[in-house]
């Protein structure tokens, strides 16, 4: 067990350990929607359907960007955050986006916001199925079942889909 692996590391190391620390409590953070960076500035986390920006959406996204020249990171769940927004510049870049469709965080179902497919069929050359166009349906398809067994509408859970046994979309 854990109190011999720390007995022969001990010795290997020549020294004790310190005691074990309680870590706190684990919660996921996705960083969607507005939030401050500390230094006066603001990001702004955008939730992206399947990773995939389109049309009229990839347009302004694309203007406020190259406008302000703000930088972004990707997230492992393929979003985007907008990083160095200052607080003047917040109401012009939600009404060039969501003009451009681009939804707050807030408006998305918990469900949809964390889920993920990979493009699959037809991008994928090694996929076998759908996921990433038919991930939508299937879960507006989940909220109504969790809808009519009674569970929370702000009951959110991970769905992970992919369209071959490679797991693109991290299921496992």
């Amino acid at each position: 067990g854990i109190d011999r692996f720390r007995s022969v590391t001990e010795q290997y190391m020549g020294k004790k350990f310190s005691e074990f620390v309680p870590l706190p409590k684990w919660t996921f953070e996705d960083y969607l929607g507005w939030g401050e960076q500390g230094d006066g500035k603001l990001w702004y986390g955008i939730y992206v359907q399947n990773g995939r920006i389109k049309g009229d959406a990839k347009k302004a996204l694309r203007q406020v960007i190259e406008q302000y020249d703000i930088p972004v990171a990707i997230t492992a769940n393929q979003n985007l955050i907008l990083q160095e927004i200052k607080p003047e510049w917040k109401s012009d870049i939600v009404s060039v986006l969501s003009n451009a469709g681009i939804k707050d965080v807030t408006e998305w179902d918990t469900i949809e916001a964390s889920s993920m497919a990979c493009p699959a069929m037809p991008m994928c050359g090694l996929a076998v199925t759908e996921a990433e166009r038919s991930l939508p349906d299937i879960n507006a398809r989940i909220r109504a079942l969790c809808t009519k067994l009674g569970l929370p509408s702000d009951e959110a859970f991970i769905v992970r889909m992919t369209g071959c046994p490679n797991g693109c979309a991290r299921p496992y």
